[in-house]
């Protein structure tokens, strides 16, 4: 983390959180729900397929398709914009190299053969054979489908140049989605294992977890083919520093294990650096109106209210939090776990946690543990005298009537 963004001087560091306090952020940091997996794309033999769709350059390295496995069978997907595109196929992307053509028109390469016309604009898919130099190119448009999909009818994608993906803005509901080519159920992308890359007749993709807007990247030209799933619904609370740093902390010395942490920073509403950068003077909030209003929810729901006050003046919050009432719940959503949870997403690092979790009964012989809770790793239940701090030595030894807390 660079310390001249966060406004100070000098190096960056300090408490991070686990795994648990993460998922309390279940939509994505930043709106991301599911990042994009690259695979091994980088590392296959590829073939290049320089034409008119793109100037005629054989150098454009990311004009290609790839070969998984060996050198000699390569596929992948290419979009052309115009109609009769000519192409050839090159092992080299560079000028002078050998170029691979057909001059009969019949799916057989020849070196410097004739140019190959793709009479129609669109999503091609193309295989190249190179034991038995033959090829074969077919129009292939993709759709999204699925449980999420409002009238589980496939949706169209469309080409995105600048992404070089499949795109699609979508309404879904909570469920699954797959993607599926020429409405054929023999060309289903899923994912098998939820590790981001797609596989012919994979599971569905489960990670559309909450209705709402989303952005759905179909990433093809080359194998691996992956997906990147983005949204505008999420909680916009959940501000972590992770570029190099691990999700879970298995050795609590290492920075960069666990997330750090960005919710408060030197710098002023201008975007300038605080006063001074070693000393920050970032205000710390000691009343905040969202956590009265999380207050009196917790009121009404343990019966100093009704469930429908309890329920507005969560959803106050939530509002603010998703900058509009997509995140909000309903009366039959609403409990005193939620709103803990709540408490949770709005106040951290506000010192309030503590004694959340205390008067909700989990701090100690509860069932709730987190990772590091009683000094080891995986977590562990602690003894009830943990719900109150000892008696400082000095103030027993100032004052002989004072007798220390049971437990210490």
């Amino acid at each position: 983390m660079s310390p001249s963004a966060r406004g100070i001087d000098n190096a960056w560091g300090g408490l991070r959180t686990t795994r648990e306090f993460v998922s309390l952020f279940p939509e994505g940091q930043g709106g991301i729900v599911s990042e994009r997996n690259i695979g091994n794309t980088a590392n296959y033999s590829k073939v290049y397929v320089p034409g008119t769709h793109q100037g005629n350059d054989p150098t454009d390295t990311r004009n290609s398709i790839a070969a998984p496995v060996g050198t000699q069978f390569f596929f992948g997907h290419k979009y052309f914009p115009e109609p009769n595109t000519e192409i050839r196929f090159t092992r080299i992307p560079a000028p002078g190299a050998p170029v691979f053509g057909d001059n009969q028109g019949e799916g057989t390469l020849e070196m410097n053969g004739a140019p190959i016309v793709v009479p129609e604009a669109g999503l091609h898919y193309i295989e190249v054979d190179f034991s038995t130099m033959t090829y074969s190119i077919e129009r292939r448009d993709w759709e999204l489908q699925g449980s999420a999909v409002p009238g589980s009818e496939p949706v169209t994608m469309g080409w995105n140049h600048d992404e070089r993906a499949l795109e699609v803005e979508i309404e879904l509901h909570a469920g699954e989605i797959s993607f599926i080519g020429n409405s054929d159920q023999d060309l289903v992308l899923g994912d098998n294992g939820g590790d981001g890359i797609l596989e012919i007749g994979g599971d569905p993709i489960t990670k559309i977890e909450f209705a709402g807007t989303y952005k759905i990247y179909l990433y093809i030209e080359q194998p691996d083919y992956s997906y990147k799933i983005t949204t505008n619904v999420f909680d916009r609370r959940g501000l972590f520093f992770t570029r190099g740093q691990t999700l879970d902390i298995e050795d609590v010395t290492p920075f960069t294990q666990g997330y750090a942490i960005t919710k408060f920073s030197n710098i002023t509403s201008t975007g300038a650096a605080g006063s001074n950068l070693s000393h920050v003077d970032t205000d710390f909030p000691l009343f905040r109106l969202a956590d009265t209003y999380l207050m009196a929810a917790e009121a009404a729901l343990r019966g100093g209210g009704s469930t429908a006050q309890a329920v507005e003046y969560f959803n106050r919050v939530r509002q603010r939090a998703y900058q509009g009432s997509l995140g909000n719940v309903s009366a039959e959503e609403l409990t005193l776990d939620l709103i803990l949870e709540e408490r949770g997403r709005e106040l951290y690092w506000e010192c309030h946690r503590r004694t959340d979790l205390i008067r909700f009964d989990q701090f100690t012989d509860g069932t709730y543990v987190w990772n590091w809770k009683g000094g080891v790793m995986e977590g562990q239940q602690v003894p009830s005298f943990r719900n109150i701090y000892p008696i400082p030595e000095q103030d027993l030894n100032a004052n002989p009537n004072l007798r220390q807390n049971e437990g210490y």
